[in-house]
């Protein structure tokens, strides 16, 4: 928290230097000040010691006021008019009853506050007075009025960052190409709530698992916003490549605050038109040939035999 607020704050708030709140009718509370950096959703719990130094039994009411460190104590009498996403009263779980204690005695108040979860990041300040009345109507007329032991409450709510986002439908556009180039398309959803700029590479791998060459991925560093996606449509020009089956695999880093990764891999083949058309071609020309060859063989096998006198020797062999 920035030193020039909390000393303004103070200044006009009129903060007593002791670690302990009292006035004139030597009431004591402890702690006079809670100074916390909290976040949204947090729940912050205390124990409030208030001490009755004076020589009689004093009846005290909780008034809790947010406060403007500008234009001071904003009045809280109606908790439902009030704010939840700056309010600190809002968020105050303390006894609103009569808190009694006799001579010399003290008394044990818990304090909790509850940060709401639609709170607004930023400072913001309040005031529990305790204040002395037979009534709360009493006590609250004299917390206007008079000095009573209060405590300052100073919290800062910081931005709950969160940062996350998943990878979508990584894939090649065919699983067999006749000619270059090869194209690839995914997306990415930011699933957090905090905008988020993928990079990386899309590396192409050859049939024996060596890299030979790669993509770069989003060089113009697109942010995504919250629930929203980008989606990203790549091609390989295929530069250091030829025929055959390749793979290529997505490597993507995102994160400010912490180093986070997505990760896929696809496989494709690149198979040009006329070599499929000559594989074709002499294929069939294989077959072809094959089965001459084996008619031929089985002809010559199965064909009966003629005796020099021209009669057809029936007999095998």
């Amino acid at each position: 928290m920035k030193k020039s607020i909390i000393i303004l704050f103070l200044s006009l708030i009129l903060i007593p230097s002791e670690s302990w709140a009292q006035n004139s009718s030597n009431v004591l509370v402890n702690p006079s000040v809670i100074d916390e950096k909290t976040k949204i959703r947090d729940i912050l719990e205390y124990d409030i010691l208030i001490q009755n130094k004076s020589e009689r039994q004093v009846s005290l009411y909780a008034v809790v006021n947010d406060v403007d460190p500008v234009e001071g104590i904003e009045e809280s009498n109606k908790p439902q008019d009030l704010d939840r996403t700056v309010s600190i009263t809002k968020w105050i779980e303390l006894s609103r009853g009569v808190i009694r204690i006799s001579s010399g005695e003290e008394a044990k108040v818990p304090l909790k506050i509850n940060v709401s979860h639609d709170a607004i990041p930023g400072i913001r300040h309040a005031k529990i007075i305790f204040a002395e009345g037979n009534n709360r109507e009493l006590a609250e007329k004299k917390a206007k009025k008079s000095n009573q032991p209060e405590i300052l409450i100073n919290l800062e709510i910081e931005e709950d960052i969160v940062e996350r986002a998943e990878l979508n439908n990584f894939s090649s556009a065919k699983n067999i190409y006749s000619s270059f180039p090869a194209k690839f398309d995914f997306t990415v959803k930011n699933i957090g709530n905090s905008n988020v700029t993928p990079i990386g590479n899309i590396y192409i791998y050859n049939r024996k698992g060596q890299e030979i060459d790669k993509i770069n991925i989003n060089i113009d560093q697109s942010a995504i916003k919250p629930e929203t996606v980008l989606k990203f449509n790549e091609k390989w020009d295929g530069e250091n490549g030829g025929f055959g089956k390749y793979k290529a695999k997505l490597e993507l880093e995102y994160g400010s605050l912490i180093n986070r990764d997505l990760q896929d891999t696809v496989y494709f083949w690149i198979l040009p038109f006329k070599l499929v058309v000559l594989v074709g071609v002499g294929g069939m020309l294989l077959i072809v040939l094959l089965s001459i060859m084996i008619f031929k063989k089985t002809y010559v096998i199965n064909e009966p035999e003629k005796t020099s006198d021209g009669v057809i020797n029936l007999k095998h062999k």
